[in-house]
């Protein structure tokens, strides 16, 4: 027989009476409900603040005061390459300036945490990061908070751009819009999904100063590796370094040239010695004006060394002046005429006058059938090819669109110095003018240039250089220059080359 303790019961009886609800107990530190001030981990009068604890950070300028992240701020644990995968940061972060392959520096904010302290974003970029499987990620618009001791990546932003976010047997995973796998998180102790990624350093968009492949692709416009690797190989220029092709991929290569089947040649090549056949074809109108004022450029092409000359108009009934330049220059430097023009039905040289030139001239006219761009695939091609690296070009510098027709020119001068399907072992330039250029004074375009100052046009104290952009080379040796804040173009010897800074 069991005795039933009466004194128990008692104290039973008083802890009920004595029972209170603690969310309406308000703290005399942080003035806040739900707990006491011996308990408050908040402000500066915290007595109880966690040494490893997460902060809630919000961004002081929105409106709604959305949450940005769940930081962990001090973590001894923590590798330096580790990232946290967080649905309630609004924007990736880091505190780590120097694996940004690409920053805009006037990007900036205030991120402010729950106890009242605040950081400062001091600039937006790219990192590039790479897995334990050897996986490159491009992370963008990747705020750099300085002190912020974590590494954070935003589900919201990657959903927001198109990536799928799965969660499944307490493994987070992101897959991009072509439904591959980017990166997969199992979920930690402490119940994070943490992933391990290094900063890669090495893509072209990140270049260093030496002779590297990434490095040339941006002064080659671009060029894919495989024919960048072919001029180092056969020599088919001089002063380039041996290049090896890398395994991974230039992000503005992919973005801005497009896939597509090849023409197929349609019609025979018939050609057997320079300007035997002229393959011309105009491009425009272009979205934006040059500075001079043009919107189209046509392209003229020789069939026998594939070499290619480029000029920009302002509309197209220019092409017929332009041609007749164009005739005099080529045939006095090789000694021969043209025989033959091919191009398509576009009024610009089914007009009259052009057909009558043509006639007097002694110049056979090939047109193309309506609706059939194979038939003049050499053009066609070539326009595309030049189109692709005007836009690579322009993206890799975060340059304005307006400068297109410097990039067109740029990008035809490049491709006279790279390899082709019809030529072996040389490039255009060297088939036409029987020399092997020379590639070292190449720089990548939209490069931040200092240019000097002649002491006639400065006064004692003024600064002996003046910063430019470079977009393109002149034939006597110089760079072609440009300063945004006038619209004008200068030509200069004198220069300093600056590749990896972006102009401002």
């Amino acid at each position: 027989m069991i005795k039933k303790d009466h004194k128990n019961d008692d104290e039973s009886d008083q802890e009920k009476e004595w029972k209170f609800d603690k969310r309406k107990v308000r703290c005399y530190n942080c003035q806040k409900f739900g707990h006491f001030a011996k308990e408050c981990w908040s402000g500066d009068g915290a007595k109880n603040k966690p040494k490893n604890r997460a902060h809630l950070a919000q961004d002081d300028t929105s409106d709604s005061e959305a949450v940005m992240l769940m930081a962990r701020i001090s973590c001894e644990d923590a590798a330096d390459t580790a990232w946290y995968l967080d649905s309630g940061c609004s924007t990736h972060m880091t505190g780590r300036k120097e694996w940004f392959v690409k920053m805009n520096e006037a990007a900036n904010g205030r991120i402010k945490f729950a106890d009242n302290r605040s950081l400062v974003a001091e600039g937006s970029g790219r990192v590039v990061l790479r897995g334990n499987d050897g996986r490159e990620v491009v992370i963008e618009e990747v705020l750099y908070v300085p002190g912020l001791k974590t590494n954070l990546i935003s589900l919201g932003q990657l959903l927001q751009k198109g990536f799928v976010v799965t969660m499944k047997n307490n493994c987070l995973s992101i897959f991009d819009q072509n439904k591959q796998l980017v990166v997969s998180a199992s979920l930690a102790k402490n119940r994070t999904f943490r992933v391990v990624m290094e900063a890669v350093k090495h893509q072209c968009f990140s270049m260093t100063r030496n002779g590297s492949e990434w490095l040339w692709h941006l002064r080659f416009g671009h060029l894919n590796f495989r024919d960048l690797s072919r001029l180092s190989q056969c020599t088919m220029v001089k002063d380039l370094p041996h290049i090896r092709v890398p395994e991974t991929v230039c992000k503005e290569c992919v973005e801005c040239k497009q896939t597509r089947n090849s023409f197929q040649e349609v019609l025979p090549q018939k050609s057997a010695a320079k300007l035997d056949v002229i393959h011309s074809d105009v491009c425009g109108p272009m979205q934006v004006d040059t500075p001079g004022g043009s919107r189209y450029f046509v392209l003229f092409i020789d069939d026998w060394t594939r070499k290619a000359w480029i000029y920009l108009l302002k509309r197209k009934g220019e092409v017929l002046d332009v041609f007749k330049k164009f005739k005099n220059m080529v045939e006095r430097q090789c000694g021969q005429k043209i025989k033959k023009l091919r191009s398509d039905g576009g009024g610009e040289y089914t007009s009259s006058e052009f057909r009558r030139y043509c006639e007097d001239t002694g110049i056979v006219q090939e047109i193309t059938p309506p609706y059939t761009p194979e038939h003049n695939g050499t053009a066609e091609r070539k326009n595309r090819t030049v189109l692709n690296m005007v836009r690579c070009m322009l993206k890799s510098k975060s340059l304005p669109k307006y400068l297109w027709g410097e990039a067109a020119v740029t990008a035809t001068y490049i491709l006279n110095r790279t390899p082709t399907k019809r030529l072996k072992a040389i490039t255009p330039e060297e088939a036409w003018s029987n020399e092997k250029p020379s590639v070292s004074h190449l720089k990548v375009f939209g490069s931040v240039c200092y240019k000097h100052v002649p002491d006639q046009q400065r006064r004692k104290l003024d600064d002996i250089g003046v910063s430019l952009i470079l977009v393109g080379y002149h034939t006597t040796g110089g760079y072609i220059l440009f300063e945004p804040k006038i619209g004008q173009v200068v030509v200069s010897r004198d220069v300093v080359v600056d590749e990896i800074t972006d102009w401002n």
